[in-house]
Formats: C-alpha cells, structure tokens, sequence
C-alpha cells in the first residue's frame, strides 16, 4: 500500500515571494539598452534597492546599472570629442578667415563674422 504524506492546514509551502524590484530591474535594462543610461541607472538603483529589502537579488537591474553607467561614459566622451572638434573648426575658422579653403587636401569653407549685429541700445 502506498504511503501518503499528511499536511497539516497552514503549513504548505508556498512559492517564492514575488521580488518587489524585479519591475524596476527589467525597466532598468530596457532603458538602459536603448541608450537612456541616466533612466536606466535611477530604476537600476531603485530596483536594487527594492530587491535588497526584501532579501533577494536582482541580476536586471545590476545589468542594467552597468549597462547605464556605461551609455553615460559614452555619451559623455562623445560630447568631449564634438566640442573639441567643434571649437578646432571655429578656431580654424577664425585664423584661415572667410572663403574656401584647402588644408591638407580637405575643403574648409569658413563664412564670414557678420559685421553688423543690428540696432545697439548703447549707441552714443
């Protein structure tokens, strides 16, 4: 005959108790994956948080956080490298003056400073 284990009213076992974070961590690494970095590490961190409160982990919102951090840096050095190449060109500019220009076999065509700006209200 087979034996059948007995439970006694209030001592099933019940599954794992949802991860509170879990929304943000997914959120996080969505977000952080379509190049919204700063997004991404806010719910990251957010997630984190939530996950650690209730005693569990979150591997979306640590990706997600590495993942934000990392767009950030990115973008952050892509800026630095425009606004130098940006400010090369102006000064480029500024010493070759207005018209076309050949610098090392790479047309340049600088326009001219405008001369006047309108009306001044300082005017003597």
């Amino acid at each position: 005959m087979a034996e059948h284990a007995t439970v006694t009213p209030g001592t099933e076992t019940s599954p794992s108790s949802p991860n509170p974070g879990q929304g943000f961590g997914i959120a996080s690494l969505v977000t952080s994956l379509v190049g919204l970095g700063l997004v991404g590490l806010i719910l990251g961190i957010i997630g984190i948080n939530q996950s650690k409160k209730a005693g569990q982990k979150n591997g979306f919102a640590l990706a997600g956080i590495i993942i934000g951090i990392a767009n950030i840096i990115v973008a952050t050095l892509f800026l630095i490298l425009m606004a130098i190449g940006i400010f090369g060109f102006m000064s480029q500019c500024k010493d070759l003056g207005p018209g076309t220009h050949t610098v090392n076999g790479v047309e340049i065509t600088c326009s001219a400073a405008p001369v006047d700006s309108g009306p001044s209200l300082y005017q003597n």
